[in-house]
């Protein structure tokens, strides 16, 4: 039987790899993948929308990332950070994962929640090699 290959999860390296960045910096913006009852002034939210294999090994990993602040500016910086920091992970490891390529599938947009005020977003797609399961 052939090796069972799965793509690595994402949500979380991707959460602890801004985590870290944002430390370095000095942001406090929390990190997560999901919202809690009471959302924090500043934060972004990590989801994974979508997975395809590209090869036997590599997967396409698509994340939905969300930035939410005070107010618009705030907002579309905190996504402009998160954004760049994003796309410095294209051919770096990091906690032992390497990111082959980052793809901007949609780049940073204002996109207002309903509920709660200023928030923007992109998406975009990580190519990882999978994990043998």
């Amino acid at each position: 039987m052939a090796e069972v290959i799965a793509a690595v999860g994402v949500e979380a390296f991707y959460v602890a790899y801004l985590k870290a960045q944002f430390a370095t910096r000095s942001e406090t913006a929390r990190v997560a993948t999901k919202v809690p009852p009471t959302r924090p002034d500043r934060m972004v939210r990590a989801s994974l929308i979508g997975t395809v294999r590209q090869t036997l090994v590599h997967f396409y990993s698509r994340l939905l990332v969300e930035c939410w602040a005070p107010t618009e500016t705030d907002a579309a910086d905190l996504a402009m950070l998160a954004y760049a920091l994003t796309n410095a992970l294209e051919g770096e490891v990091s906690s032992g994962e390497f990111v082959s390529q980052v793809v901007t599938v949609g780049g940073p947009a204002n996109n207002p929640d309903p509920d709660v005020g200023p928030r923007y977003q992109f998406t975009v797609d990580l190519l990882m090699t999978g994990a043998v399961i």
